[in-house]
């Protein structure tokens, strides 16, 4: 097992003239909670679109579960979740719709627990997706 989850050493990243991190460093342990918080700007959304390979850094090293988000981004992907606070959701697609539409992005898709789940919590699979809560 991981002893750390992440780990971020010396990150910069840029954007034009906009230096947004600036020698960047934190380690999350395996099996605890964290948290980004601060004021608009501050490179919160930057670092977690780094964490995820979304990103690159301009300089330093990012880990996620041992592994190089840039390098190895589908095997990450399969190993976590994220979900962001403005998620695009197309509010005319039928749940069962916004299922179909995601799972390519994703290589080890399992369309039967995503069946199991959608049961399991009582998701109305044809029901418009702005009438569910």
């Amino acid at each position: 097992m991981q002893e750390h989850a992440i780990c971020v050493e010396s990150v910069d990243k840029h954007f034009g003239r906009n230096h947004v991190l600036r020698d960047l460093s934190f380690k999350v342990a395996t099996g605890t909670t964290f948290a980004f918080l601060g004021r608009n700007g501050t490179g919160k959304t930057t670092t977690i679109r780094m964490l995820l390979g979304m990103l690159k850094p301009d300089n330093g090293v990012v880990r996620v579960l041992g592994l190089d988000p840039q390098h190895d981004p589908i095997k990450l992907r399969a190993s976590i979740g994220y979900l962001a606070e403005d998620q695009a959701m197309y509010g005319w697609m039928r749940a069962e719709e916004i299922v179909s539409f995601v799972a390519p992005f994703y290589p080890t898709w399992d369309h039967e627990l995503a069946q199991r789940y959608a049961r399991q919590f009582d998701v109305p699979l044809k029901t418009q997706i702005k009438h569910l809560s």
